[in-house]
């Protein structure tokens, strides 16, 4: 893990990583580089929330910066949300 911040209701991890352990019944989850933690479970990760950070072969997420209704990740990707983006990518809250 490289970075950690805070996205409504969720804390959003990043860094060098392709799968994570989930700590329930799930076991090991294949998320790469970029996943949401819920709090409100024990921490356990949540699935719905998958950014699809691509290329799995980069470094990933250095850096991230969250506010009640924007995440702005940075690192070294070429992908998010399956659309290009260099190194950069913008998450809009939609409740």
């Amino acid at each position: 893990m490289q970075a950690v911040g805070w996205f409504p209701g969720r804390a959003i991890i990043g860094g060098h990583f392709g799968k994570i352990r989930h700590g329930g019944a799930l076991g090991t989850v294949k998320i790469k580089k970029v996943a949401a933690l819920d709090p409100l479970n024990d921490g356990h990760i949540d699935i719905s929330w998958q950014p699809n950070v691509q290329p799995a072969s980069s470094l990933g997420v250095w850096g991230i910066h969250g506010y009640s209704d924007t995440l702005f990740p940075g690192g070294e990707f070429l992908q998010a949300k399956g659309e290009p983006t260099v190194r950069f990518a913008h998450f809009a809250f939609v409740p």
